[in-house]
């Protein structure tokens, strides 16, 4: 048999963040909200309190190997959010008097750098825009700054939530110290990782094709990036992001957009009544490659939709309102 190019290991919190992470301006920026980090949180804790012996199953990311570094393609919202609970984790023991330095080494670590010299790096870096610092903040314990970004807020509430769980059920560090260990030691994922960032795209689109950890809208982002070469990332990127920060603008959901979309540029007469749902959207996108061009012709298809988001933008929420009657 021939050497595969996919290497699969298990890891729990402590021996991943032994690693470095990267995560590329090009994949999405960090979108989870309060509800879903404290609904991790509380999962987290109901696997503990139910038996903390047994270790806790996150699922997979993917990653791509690259400089010695991970390149993270699916899993960036999960590892993020514990990267976040280790910097917690780092407050919470510092507070009660407990050494940190094995908590540091799993949010700092040491790499030499292209010129061979050691280089103090934290283990998971964002590429994104106006977020580069914030997770050195909230790794510092520095306040949220007044001009962060939306995403860069959501990290902070991110952390905001972590803390207040963790201190809202642990008193003390005789109730808490076993529950962090738990966290490092006791929750496990799998980590899927080729040498090839095109294998790494269509090792997502696989995992997650039945959508059940994504919404079409990533699922549509990484096939068109999988139909692009990596030289093309940054400039299809810049257009994929022209199209939600239209959305953004009038606070329009980007899976409603999609499905309009849809439905206004190609034939869904073969769905029921004729009508594209939003759970359907995935599946008619890989069943209807030939009159839906994401795959022959990627840029095409963004610069319809960018047309198209700029279109109903300004439908919806005018530029320049008369503000009056005729």
């Amino acid at each position: 048999m021939g050497q595969t190019n996919i290497r699969y290991t298990d890891e729990s919190i402590n021996t991943a963040f032994s690693a470095f992470y990267v995560i590329p301006e090009y994949q999405r920026e960090y979108v989870w909200e309060k509800t879903q980090v404290k609904q991790l949180m509380e999962d987290l804790l109901d696997a503990y309190t139910s038996d903390k012996s047994k270790a806790y199953f996150l699922g997979t990311i993917v990653t791509c190997s690259a400089n010695g570094d991970f390149e993270l393609v699916d899993g960036q919202q999960r590892l993020t959010t514990f990267f976040i609970i280790l910097c917690i984790v780092k407050k919470l023991y510092a507070e009660y008097g407990i050494p940190t330095a094995s908590i540091d080494q799993l949010i700092c670590g040491t790499s030499l750098n292209q010129y061979g010299v050691p280089v103090t790096r934290y283990r998971l870096e964002l590429q994104h825009q106006n977020v580069t610092n914030c997770l050195e903040l909230i790794a510092k314990g520095e306040p949220r700054p007044s001009d962060v970004s939306k995403t860069g807020g959501r990290l902070f509430d991110a952390a905001e939530v972590v803390e207040q769980f963790m201190r809202d059920n642990f008193a003390d560090i005789t109730a808490f110290g076993p529950f962090a260990a738990f966290l490092l030691y006791k929750s496990s994922f799998v980590r899927i990782d080729t040498q090839n960032v095109v294998d790494a795209l269509k090792m997502f689109e696989t995992i997650n094709e039945r959508g059940k950890n994504l919404d079409p809208i990533d699922l549509l982002k990484n096939m068109l990036f999988t139909n692009v070469q990596p030289n093309q990332f940054v400039a299809l990127n810049t257009e994929w992001k022209s199209v939600i920060n239209e959305l953004e603008r009038i606070d329009e959901k980007p899976l409603r957009f999609l499905r309009y979309f849809i439905m206004a540029k190609y034939d869904v007469s073969k769905e029921p009544n004729g009508v594209l749902r939003e759970d359907r959207i995935f599946a008619w996108l890989k069943a209807n490659k030939k009159q839906c061009p994401y795959a022959s012709a990627p840029f095409k298809f963004v610069q319809g939709m960018k047309d198209s988001a700029s279109f109903y933008a300004n439908c919806k929420k005018p530029a320049n309102s008369w503000g009056g009657g005729y």
